[in-house]
């Protein structure tokens, strides 16, 4: 049941962001285009024209999340993009979900290792997706699947050779408002053992009123029924 959630809630955010990408005020414009492979095609004439996607995006999530979440995209972007060209020697993307920056935003010459870490069904389900539609993988992206309940995110890490001691950026988008206390403290202390000097974190989160339904946001009532 928690990853179906998961599962919906990622494809919920594809949704968003590829309704984005077909905005003409550039504000709200992405240039997320693998966002519009991973929804049905049926969908796409809907996203094209103002009036439709207007009402599509209203319809599919409560109030700001559209705005959210093409805000916290393009600024994720900006960051991943920077990296790159400030010469980052690794990328580890925790709950990656249907991101999709390894695939529009690093350069074929590009040296950077983009590492993609999530739970079987939902990396299982992005693969899937992107192979259907014939979309190809560069060759420094690696996808590992980790049972968050079983396994050890560090044990994974040390099996395909992440470096300590390199400059690397943690990705940590949509995850931690759906982590506990102790789980966020965990995770933490795991990329500050594993962060090598100059190194970046970037995550999300949202206030403890929404979580407590205090209700004293715009749209706090329907974001709290999403989380």
């Amino acid at each position: 049941m928690r990853i179906f959630l998961f599962i919906n809630t990622f494809l919920l955010f594809c949704y968003n962001r590829a309704a984005s990408y077909f905005e003409k005020n550039k504000h709200y414009k992405s240039n997320d285009y693998i966002a519009t492979k991973f929804i049905p095609r049926l969908l796409i004439p809907f996203l094209r024209f103002g009036l439709t996607r207007s009402m599509f995006t209203k319809r599919v999530a409560p109030k700001g999340i559209y705005e959210y979440v093409i805000t916290r995209t393009k600024y994720i972007d900006e960051i991943f993009t920077q990296s790159i060209i400030d010469r980052f020697e690794q990328i580890l993307i925790f709950g990656a979900g249907f991101d999709s920056r390894a695939l529009r935003l690093l350069p074929p010459d590009s040296k950077t290792l983009v590492i993609e870490l999530d739970a079987p069904h939902t990396q299982s389900a992005k693969i899937t997706q992107l192979k259907k539609r014939k979309i190809s993988f560069p060759d420094n992206l690696i996808f590992i699947s980790i049972d968050f309940n079983k396994e050890s995110i560090s044990e994974k890490l040390d099996q395909i050779g992440f470096q300590k001691d390199k400059k690397s950026l943690f990705i940590l988008e949509g995850l931690i408002m759906y982590l506990d206390e102790a789980a966020v403290e965990s995770t933490f202390n795991l990329i500050n053992q594993y962060a090598g000097k100059e190194s970046l974190m970037v995550f999300d989160t949202i206030y403890a009123s929404v979580l407590r339904e205090e209700h004293l946001y715009y749209g706090e009532e329907e974001i709290y029924n999403t989380v």
